[in-house]
Formats: structure tokens, sequence, C-alpha cells
């Protein structure tokens, strides 16, 4: 698949994506987290699909919300599933600069195990996760 029927279009520094094969990785991320239960419990809002990348892997599909008083002040988690079915999670922060907002990554995890993945974002914004 080439990249020009991935991409739809970028907005605000964001991709857009409009491929079944990105929908269907970040539907499998999201029931991995816990699905509609887990969304409930940490009060989740604006799930997306974007791109997400590091210096140590390509560019994958990866799934972005939002999460909104917290007391690690993190806007915005994303995850994005590797080649070995382990996770890489980023936890974001919105800042205003120079009259932008600009997302700033406060932390980045690394091959992740599914098992882990709710402990990970309770450890870095301070939620909880399961009942």
């Amino acid at each position: 698949m080439s990249i020009e029927t991935i991409y739809k279009r970028h907005i605000n520094g964001k991709i857009k994506l409009r491929s079944f094969w990105a929908n269907s990785i970040a539907n499998r991320i999201y029931q991995d987290l816990g699905g509609d239960s887990f969304a409930k419990i940490i009060g989740l809002k604006n799930k997306s699909i974007g791109i997400m990348g590091n210096e140590n892997r390509p560019a994958a599909p990866a799934l972005y919300f939002s999460v909104k008083g917290n007391p690690m002040f993190v806007d915005k988690v994303g995850i994005s599933i590797t080649d070995k079915n382990l996770y890489d999670v980023s936890f974001l922060r919105n800042e205003k600069r120079f009259g932008r907002i600009i997302p700033v990554t406060l932390s980045f995890e690394n091959d992740v195990p599914r098992n882990m993945l709710q402990k990970t974002i309770k450890k870095h914004t301070g939620l909880y996760t399961s009942l």
C-alpha cells in the first residue's frame, strides 16, 4: 500500500488516515486497552487515528485520545503497535508557543506488553484505569 493511499490530508500537524488497515489497527489497540469500559473509567475524549514514529521505528498507525483532569498534566495519549505485538505509548501536552499550540512529548515508553498498557497509562497520567 502506498503512502498516498494512507494519507488523506494534513491538518494542524495531525495526519488523518482513511484506510481500512489503519482503522482496524486502531480498533485492535482500543479493544486491548479495555474498550468502552476503559473509555468510561478514564473519561476518554476525542479518539482519533494518526501516525506515530520515532528515530528507532518507522511511522505506524496509532490511536490517539485526549484525557483531561489528570495530576500529571497529560493532554493526549498516543499508542501504536509494533511488529513484535508490543506497544509504543507517548504522552503529550499541548503548549502555547509563539502564538501556536504545539504538542510536546512528556514521556515515551517503548515495547510495552499488552498486560502492562493500563498500568503504564496509570503511571504517566495518575488516572485509575480499572475498577
